[in-house]
């Protein structure tokens, strides 16, 4: 997954793309959470892959705010094969419904997700899952959340895997 952090394409919206090198590093940071029991990890990465070929096409992840904190950043980084697919819809959907069942045992009450302000991808995504903007900024990109009890009722009104909302207007 390190050409993740080192694809221009996919770091667009994200940060500047990395070396080989430094994204090879940062990987080895991300698996090194992975191993941490699930309860004391901060940081939780899942990997994404097709499920017949087993290709990779990318990652979602839960970043829990501070210690103690109910609170957590949920994300999505895809492979440019797999952008727009529907794919980033589809994991994040799964790891929310997975957050509010607390399957994990996070008790966490508040999702957030943020995005580049001119990344109409993600806000789309953003929109479908009912994540909704909070008018602020936090480093420069604009930040969403879905209240836990919220997600009930709207995972229960969506009926297709496309929205046709202008995110815009979300």
């Amino acid at each position: 997954m390190t050409a993740l952090y080192a694809d221009a394409a996919v770091m667009a919206h994200i940060a500047a793309p990395m070396s080989e090198e430094a994204a090879g590093a940062y990987f080895e940071r991300l698996l090194r959470h992975t191993r941490r029991p699930p309860v004391t990890a901060r940081a939780h990465f899942w990997a994404l892959s097709h499920a017949r070929t087993g290709e990779a096409l990318g990652i979602v992840s839960l970043v829990r705010d501070a210690e103690g904190s109910r609170s957590g950043e949920i994300g999505v980084m895809l492979l440019p094969q797999a952008q727009a697919s529907g794919l980033a819809i589809h994991a994040l959907a799964a790891l929310i419904e997975a957050l509010v069942q607390d399957r994990w045992g996070f008790g966490l009450n508040r999702l957030w997700g943020r995005h580049a302000p001119d990344n109409r991808g993600a806000a789309r995504v953003a929109c479908h899952l009912g994540l909704l903007p909070t008018g602020a900024l936090r480093d420069g990109q604009t930040e969403r959340v879905l209240a836990h009890w919220v997600w009930a009722a709207h995972a229960s009104s969506q009926t297709s895997t496309h929205s046709t909302e202008n995110p815009e207007h979300a």
